[in-house]
């Protein structure tokens, strides 16, 4: 594939301060319409001040950080326009089943998940596949075999549907006599009797009867996912449900509260969700809303409606029928969530008070009635800068193409739906019929129309990664894949997908001075370790990227990050260890412990100590409650009295302080005055505990040393305190291998 090399944006010529960061030595594609690239830009204050070539070296001054391209590609920050972080984050912590596919390793995950957290009320989480089960629909006699004390309700990979035990359905009082609500649908044997899924407001049901997470617990999904997201280029993203809905807890408090604690790096827009049992008089709310929620990087402008669901399990709303597994019409056209007539004078309402709408519209029936609705609002108001988007469109009747470009609706692709695989092939393709299935995700039909093309990743649904979504919207089907490509003719050229995940969902974001890399816009940036368009389009997905920048501080990648202060650092370590639970913990510990063992001798010959650093000293102090160690050095260990975190369930890790004693452990605890993770409450807890349990143990205190001392990059080093500490854990670690 051949690119034009173009000067675009040179430094102007007033600029004679040197620039905070240069990047150089590398290609630049700054996402224009004319496909421009340069190779070196120049960053001052958080904005980008030059575009061009060697010319933006001369803004290189003593302190300017000089990043070396050496030959990577610099592109502009990817933005996710459709994506619901905070749930994708908590369910990292909890059952999560997004990484399998199989019957067995559901089972599997969900018994070890279950053995290794006792005190957890709600078995949740999520993430299994309807392919992994016949029909798509998986039975409540499973989930009774592994957990039948407690109630587990496991939402499916796409959370139109969830799955749910026994006792679950008993304590929402579902039976066979319960109807099923008007906007969902209760699975049911052929005896009547519930199966145990539930399909779209059906799950809300179970879903109500879930404790929710505090907003601690929401900001630390939001943290994890947050650098889940910058790991993946995202510097900005559309939250594509703020408000309560079915199981979902609103987090728009933890939203605010990680913008006051300086803690939201990337940029956000939060789609306030519309109640669809609710009518106009919730505008006043979302007004409300809008106001208190615009902060920082947040703001709050779009209003979020689901017009209908998913075609797997048939509430896709449809112009005509879905087909029967024998091939024939069914009375059933899927659901429309909103009455057609009540939307457009929503839309046409909300659109006065300068919200954006975000329509949930995957059935070919959703999209018409989304874009009449958007008709009915440029009919009343005119063409204000709301900039309207359609999310999904899996099905898009070729009437309607041309509409998006005439009526200025974007449309907001999810590309990694758009390949064969068996949810496609086996659940969806049948029953809709082949005229249908043809019109699926019709992304080159829309771009050649002219349509503005968004992109986002609907995570936790799928993968998160922009560049396996940008694969498959060039490819048509998945990295690795030889499966035939999914209607190759709506493919796209590489340019148009990844501009539609950068410039294109910076335009639905209204984030204006972003998605592109021109002078004046922030210095939102990505390194990518090669140039995509110079190898083949099939190696696409392989790209990585090696760092991410927002408003030109990296937040990902590169250098290790800054010190943080201590409120920030404890949220970054719940949002690092708050998954870590102790059955997964002592697995990996396990492991490590026998490695050296396969190695070096008989297993279980080599005597083996462990030497943990904060976080990894909670990992190292629960492990020696689980297994003989020769030796325990804990580095300031954190949240070892509380319970806040997964590892410290159901009772305290200190609390278990008498089986280091059982497994004759020597413990040396090391750790600052001054430090706000390790207090004093932990160091008398550990002090009593191992002194009334016999454990051998040492707690060293450092005076006016801070929680990082040990850490020589950062600005809590401590010399002195350090050496100390290290000339400790040699002696005890020569002492007790002399001994083994």
């Amino acid at each position: 594939m051949s690119t034009t090399t173009t000067t675009v944006n040179t430094r102007p010529a007033s600029a004679s301060v040197a620039a905070d960061l240069v990047f150089t030595g590398g290609p630049v594609y700054v996402v224009d319409g004319a496909r421009g690239r340069a190779s070196s830009v120049a960053v001052r204050e958080g904005r980008i001040v030059a575009v061009g070539h060697d010319e933006v070296r001369e803004l290189i001054g003593a302190a300017t950080e000089v990043v070396d391209l050496a030959g990577r590609l610099l592109i502009p920050g990817f933005q996710d326009a459709h994506v619901h972080p905070v749930g994708g984050g908590i369910e990292m912590g909890q059952c999560d089943l997004s990484e399998h596919e199989t019957v067995a390793d559901y089972r599997r995950v969900i018994r070890e998940y279950a053995e290794s957290n006792p005190g957890v009320e709600w078995i949740t989480g999520g993430g299994w596949s309807m392919e992994a089960f016949p029909g798509g629909l998986p039975h409540r006699s499973m989930l009774d075999d592994i957990v039948p004390d407690r109630p587990v309700y496991l939402p499916n990979r796409d959370h139109h549907g969830a799955w749910a035990n026994n006792l679950a359905l008993r304590l929402a009082g579902i039976t066979r006599d319960t109807a099923d609500p008007v906007d969902g649908r209760i699975e049911r044997d052929a005896d009547g009797e519930p199966t145990g899924v539930l399909q779209e407001g059906a799950a809300n049901l179970v879903g109500r009867l879930l404790p929710p997470p505090t907003t601690e617990d929401q900001v630390a999904g939001l943290l994890r996912a947050q650098a889940v997201l910058h790991s993946l280029g995202i510097t900005a993203w559309q939250d594509a449900l703020l408000g309560a809905h079915a199981n979902v807890t609103d987090a728009s408090a933890a939203y605010l509260t990680a913008v006051d604690r300086g803690q939201l790096t990337a940029r956000v827009v939060g789609a306030l969700w519309w109640e669809r049992d609710r009518g106009a008089e919730q505008i006043e709310d979302l007004l409300a809303r809008r106001a208190a929620g615009t902060r920082g990087r947040l703001s709050c402008r779009t209003v979020k409606i689901m017009q209908d669901g998913i075609a797997e399990n048939f509430t896709a709303a449809m112009l005509s029928p879905y087909l029967t597994s024998c091939g024939c019409a069914s009375d059933n056209s899927g659901i429309s969530f909103i009455d057609p007539r009540a939307l457009r004078g929503y839309v046409t309402a909300l659109d006065a008070h300068d919200f954006q709408v975000h329509f949930h519209a995957l059935g070919d029936r959703a999209v018409r009635e989304a874009l009449d609705a958007v008709a009915a609002m440029r009919a009343a108001n005119g063409w204000k800068d709301t900039r309207p988007h359609l999310a999904h469109l899996q099905v898009v009747h070729p009437d309607d193409i041309p509409r998006f470009r005439a009526l200025g609706a974007s449309a907001n692709m999810q590309p990694l739906w758009a390949a064969h695989e068996p949810q496609m092939d086996t659940l969806t393709i049948p029953f809709l019929g082949a005229e249908r299935a043809a019109w699926q995700y019709p992304f080159g039909e829309l771009a050649r129309s002219g349509a503005t093309l968004a992109a986002g990743s609907d995570w936790p649904v799928s993968s998160p990664d922009p560049l396996h979504g940008i694969h498959v919207a060039v490819n048509r089907r998945v990295l690795g894949s030889d499966a035939p490509a999914f209607l190759p003719e709506q493919r796209l050229d590489l340019h148009a997908a990844l501009a539609a995940y950068t410039a294109g969902s910076a335009y639905v974001n209204h984030l204006d001075d972003t998605g592109s890399i021109v002078v004046g816009n922030h210095a939102d940036l990505v390194v990518l370790d090669r140039d995509p368009f110079a190898g083949a389009v099939g190696e696409i997905g392989s790209t990585r990227v090696a760092e991410t920048f927002v408003g030109g501080e990296r937040v990902f990648g590169g250098r290790t990050a800054p010190a943080v202060g201590p409120r920030e650092g404890r949220a970054r370590g719940l949002a690092l260890v708050g998954g870590l639970g102790r059955g997964g913990v002592r697995a990996d510990v396990e492991a490590a412990i026998a490695h050296p063992g396969r190695r070096f001798g008989p297993e279980g010959d080599v005597p083996t100590a462990m030497v943990g650093l904060s976080a990894g000293g909670h990992i190292a102090y629960y492990a020696a409650t689980e297994m003989p160690l020769a030796a325990l050095v804990a580095f300031y260990p954190g949240w070892l009295t509380t319970g806040e975190i997964a590892l410290g369930r159901p009772e305290p890790t200190i609390g278990l302080t008498p089986r280091v004693a059982g497994h004759g452990t020597p413990v040396l605890v090391l750790n600052g005055e001054g430090d706000h993770l390790y207090t004093g409450e932990d160091r008398a807890g550990i002090a009593r505990e191992s002194a009334e349990s016999g454990t051998r143990h040492e707690v060293v205190l450092y005076p006016d040393t801070p929680h990082g001392f040990f850490r020589d990059e950062r600005d809590t080093y401590r010399p002195e305190a350090a050496a100390d500490a290290w000339s400790r854990t040699m002696a005890l670690l020569r002492e007790t291998s002399a001994r083994g």
